[in-house]
């Protein structure tokens, strides 16, 4: 079942992530590249920029996949691909980006087909529905301190928060505010690192012995 991604992309990224089976896994990259084929010569392929997303993460290098898979590290198409997926509408795409040094240069910023929020929203609702590399993406988010700049996971940490007279007595102890803060953003992070293992996710293992 397919929680965001189309069905047929789903079956191409399990055989690539989901198993440790290094010739199904190619047989997945293999099936991705000729979407990307097919894209290339003018046909319409349902959700072709999460294609474009997926494959950037595979050239990104096998900290980035699991290393008996032995794919290919190529920057210069990981960073090309990733580029396309988000100039081709993939809301994951730009969640990977804010990830990757020097992804969003200034051109790439002029051309988001939404929102960085409106992907983080998009996202955030695959992870809640079951999606395991929607979850990954949304453990990244704030493990990595993203949140800060995306209104809507600022709301997920702010949840519960003192407000008014409250929070101002509490901000007189900063120290300790800000440490429990952490460890709630910590938490949150955890949480979606979790659900992403418990569907056996390989990514940046470096091993099919330790799914996560």
């Amino acid at each position: 079942m397919s929680f965001y991604f189309t069905d047929q992309i789903q079956q191409s990224f399990n055989k690539i992530f989901h198993q440790c089976n290094k010739d199904v896994a190619w047989a997945g990259k293999a099936e991705l590249d000729a979407l990307v084929k097919a894209d290339e010569e003018g046909q319409e392929i349902p959700g072709i920029g999460d294609v474009y997303a997926i494959l950037a993460r595979v050239y990104s290098g096998p900290q980035f996949t699991w290393i008996e898979a032995g794919f290919p590290e190529d920057d210069t198409k990981a960073y090309s691909y990733l580029h396309t997926a988000i100039r081709k509408g993939s809301a994951i795409a730009i969640l990977q980006a804010m990830r990757t040094s020097g992804a969003l240069t200034p051109t790439i910023e002029k051309e988001l087909p939404m929102t960085k929020d409106e992907a983080f929203q998009r996202v955030y609702e695959g992870a809640q529905k079951g999606c395991s590399y929607c979850a990954y993406a949304i453990a990244n988010v704030f493990q990595w301190e993203d949140y800060r700049l995306l209104p809507s996971a600022q709301k997920i940490v702010n949840e519960g928060e003192p407000s008014g007279v409250v929070h101002f007595l509490k901000s007189l102890f900063v120290q300790v505010d800000q440490r429990r803060l952490a460890a709630k953003i910590t938490s949150i992070a955890q949480q979606w690192l979790h659900k992403s293992a418990a569907s056996a996710l390989l990514l940046r293992t470096g091993t099919c012995a330790l799914p996560m």
